[in-house]
């Protein structure tokens, strides 16, 4: 805390008083559901919802789902640091390795990244 102080026909004047709080940062880290297997096999015309959810004690300014092999894929946002991605019916060519990506406010990035196995019945 810094001020500054003077006197002036007895009376005391605070011309300037800062208070800096700084919260420690917490890392930014992105989880993607279910994710018992990694790879995560699914049969063709099931369907499956991936969630994506992102913590940090700084806001989320971006929270996206990509796959490896460069499609974007739209996720639903169900908060601010929560994407849900719903693939269904699944087929063959939904087979690739989903991607969510999360930016927050600092400019800190991170993700988490599942393989999506579709087979043939």
């Amino acid at each position: 805390m810094s001020h500054q102080v003077f006197v002036l026909k007895e009376r005391i004047y605070f011309t300037h008083c800062y208070i800096i709080i700084r919260e420690a940062l917490t890392p930014l880290e992105v989880t993607i559901t279910p994710n018992e297997a990694n790879p995560l096999e699914i049969s063709d015309g099931d369907g499956i919802t991936l969630r994506c959810a992102a913590t940090s004690n700084i806001s989320i300014s971006s929270l996206s789902w990509t796959t490896a092999s460069g499609r974007v894929v739209t996720g639903v946002a169900a908060t601010s640091n929560v994407r849900l991605l719903s693939i269904s019916p699944a087929s063959p060519a939904d087979t690739d390795v989903y991607v969510c990506s999360a930016i927050d406010f600092q400019g800190r990035n991170a993700s988490d990244s599942i393989e999506i196995i579709v087979t043939s019945k």
